[in-house]
């Protein structure tokens, strides 16, 4: 077993993935490796990924850009909640428990815009009065949760750990 640190996850876009939780849960999934080889004989062997140590930020990267014959951007909706808990089967077993591990939202980030070379990005954010806010450029607007959880073309997300 080998530990990594990583300050984001990035997620692919499964096809058919509606929200957030579909995606995680295919990222932890344990895959088979075919044809693996260990000292010129083939094994049977699998690759899963695992969370040792949760970090006080959760980043996710939702991978929006991917190549087919040229760069494109996956245009998919991604619906996402305001809470996510880490499920016990991504954790190594030093963290499984029957204790909630909870992340809240606190910043979502979308680009606009057709290619990976230009766009524009948009920040909403909580304040320090939990109010949702909608940073373009110059223009600050106040937004409700609803608002941006339907509207936002999610590209990276900030979760905070809720302890």
């Amino acid at each position: 077993m080998q530990y990594e640190p990583f300050y984001v996850i990035n997620l692919e876009i499964p096809r058919d993935c509606d929200d957030l939780q579909q995606c995680l849960d295919s990222f932890f999934h344990k895959r088979v490796v075919k044809d693996y080889q260990h000292q010129g004989r083939r094994v049977h062997a699998s690759h899963r990924q695992l969370i040792s140590k949760l970090p006080n930020v959760l980043c996710i990267h939702l991978k929006r850009f991917i190549w087919v014959d040229h760069l494109i951007k996956m245009k998919d909706f991604v619906a996402f909640e305001p809470i996510i808990e880490i499920q016990n089967e991504w954790l190594a077993a030093n963290l499984q428990s029957n204790k909630k591990k909870e992340y809240r939202l606190f910043s979502v980030v979308e680009h606009i815009g057709e290619w990976a070379h230009r766009g524009h990005y948009i920040n909403y954010a909580l304040d320090a009065n939990d109010d949702w806010k909608k940073f373009d450029d110059t223009k600050i607007n106040v937004r409700d949760l609803d608002s941006v959880q339907n509207t936002a073309q999610a590209y990276i997300l900030f979760y905070e750990l809720v302890y």
